[in-house]
């Protein structure tokens, strides 16, 4: 594993490991409505303690933006970068993790589904495009970004932003303005396509009973499946994730204590955990009332261990996961502004798991699995 901030040092640990590094960055894991929630925010008296924390620390690991996450892969021709999900606190997001991660430039978009928590950042998609000054006369001309979605995503987009889907014709009256230039391509269910020299999965997923939401997976050496809105694994997905083994699983988990009409909480989380049976899993969209960061990781761990899993809770950061890399035998931590990783090589054993907390990194032998809270600007 390493950070986004290469470098020689990140080089010659690449060339060690006998493969090019890929990463994965928690843009948010919050719920749609991100943490501190405004009700507390509002309220003098509240006695959250997660709001609490939240609004006292701005570096929190309770401060959660809407679910998203940024893929790097490192193909043997060049990087890509992939955007899952620019939802309500996209730029708020990119702002504060972005430049900790030396992200310079977004190639693709990947569309969960058709909600505020996923869609509504698609405005300021204009400013990950280069503008050039006279783009008044040009923009028609620009490389428009590629925007992957189900066919039900881009309905509702055609409704909530006609301006980005169809331009109308400029003619007496009409003003050019500038707008995110954006190529959508519509997926199906279980489609295989292709970013860059990344292959996607789209896994359908139950995200109440109105609602299909995609899921993903991605990794050729190591599997990433990301599965951050669901109310029940569809028996379709079901079948395709128990086809190869899971390394990395990340997971909804709305409530602690229980399920939600939209979203499975953290029991259920802990069940589906088990009968897949990854290397490693961390949760998402967690709520204000879901518990404060350090507390829950310490209950998710207990209530793993009771089903043989190991768990923990990860935070609101991004984490940085090589899924290109070879592993041999050794391990390194380090931290870089206030955020730690993992460097190592490792044979991959499922006795091996790796918490990560912004204020510790340790390396614990546990049973086979391991799901652990996400945060924001956590880099795997």
């Amino acid at each position: 594993m390493s950070t986004a901030a290469g470098g020689a040092e990140e080089e010659e640990r690449r060339r060690e490991g006998g493969g090019l590094m890929s990463e994965i960055v928690f843009m948010g894991s919050g719920s749609s409505s991100g943490n501190p929630n405004l009700r507390c925010v509002m309220d003098p008296a509240s006695k959250c303690p997660v709001c609490t924390h939240a609004m006292a620390n701005s570096d929190s690991k309770n401060r959660r933006g809407n679910p998203s996450l940024l893929i790097r892969h490192r193909g043997a021709g060049r990087l890509t970068t992939i955007l899952i999900d620019v939802g309500k606190t996209f730029k708020q997001s990119a702002v504060r993790w972005f430049s900790k991660y030396n992200v310079e430039q977004v190639d693709a978009i990947v569309l969960t589904h058709e909600h505020a928590d996923a869609v509504l950042g698609l405005d300021d998609v204009r400013e990950l495009q280069k503008i050039p000054a006279d783009w008044r006369t040009a923009i028609d001309a620009l490389p428009a970004m590629p925007v992957k979605l189900s066919a039900q995503c881009l309905a509702y987009i055609k409704n909530a932003f006609p301006y980005l889907v169809s331009k109308p014709n400029e003619g007496a009256g009409q003003v050019k303005r500038l707008v995110s230039q954006i190529d959508f391509q519509v997926i199906d269910a279980l489609q295989d396509f292709t970013l860059g020299e990344l292959t996607i999965k789209a896994l359908p997923l139950q995200h109440g009973s109105d609602c299909i939401c995609l899921g993903f997976a991605f990794g050729e050496r190591e599997r990433v499946v990301y599965l951050s809105d669901l109310s029940a694994v569809l028996p379709e997905t079901m079948e395709e994730l128990g086809r190869r083994h899971i390394h990395i699983l990340v997971l909804d988990s709305l409530l602690s204590d229980k399920d939600q009409t939209t979203h499975i909480g953290l029991p259920s989380a802990v069940d589906l955990a088990k009968k897949l049976r990854p290397s490693r899993t961390l949760l998402v969209g967690m709520s204000h009332s879901f518990g404060e960061h350090d507390v829950m990781n310490q209950v998710s761990l207990s209530r793993a261990r009771a089903r043989s899993l190991s768990v923990n809770i990860s935070l609101s950061r991004s984490l940085s996961f090589s899924f290109s890399l070879s592993f041999s035998s050794r391990a390194c931590a380090r931290s870089l502004s206030h955020t730690y990783t993992l460097t190592f090589t490792h044979t991959l054993t499922h006795s091996l798991t790796l918490i990560l907390i912004p204020t510790l990194t340790r390396m614990l032998s546990l049973p086979p699995a391991s799901l652990s809270l996400s945060h924001s600007g956590i880099g795997i």
